[in-house]
């Protein structure tokens, strides 16, 4: 949601689904350039496959990510300015 497109990396669903079930990401340089490098540890950290590696809710909470927008709420860096159109454009090409 953040660049508009996921982190997955396939040609196809089934080869998108195989990466997916994997827990393979793959940051694509031209989308994912301008994203930072705690939102991409964070958005790692939420694709952990085993359960068992995966942070809780309440741990990513504190993450350096969600941190930096706890301390300062009234700033708004451009990625999450971009988020949500991001979405949007993510949305209308998404099969899923």
């Amino acid at each position: 949601m953040l660049c508009g497109e996921h982190p997955f990396d396939g040609e196809d669903v089934p080869g998108l689904n195989k990466s997916i079930k994997k827990g393979k990401l793959t940051f694509k340089e031209k989308q994912w350039k301008k994203i930072s490098k705690e939102a991409k540890d964070f958005i790692r950290d939420c694709c952990m496959v085993n359960p068992d590696e995966r942070l809780s809710a309440g741990d990513l909470l504190t993450s350096d990510w969600i941190q930096k927008f706890a301390r300062k709420p009234a700033e708004k860096p451009a990625e999450l300015k971009e988020a949500l159109t991001n979405i949007q454009r993510f949305s209308a090409a998404s099969k899923f």
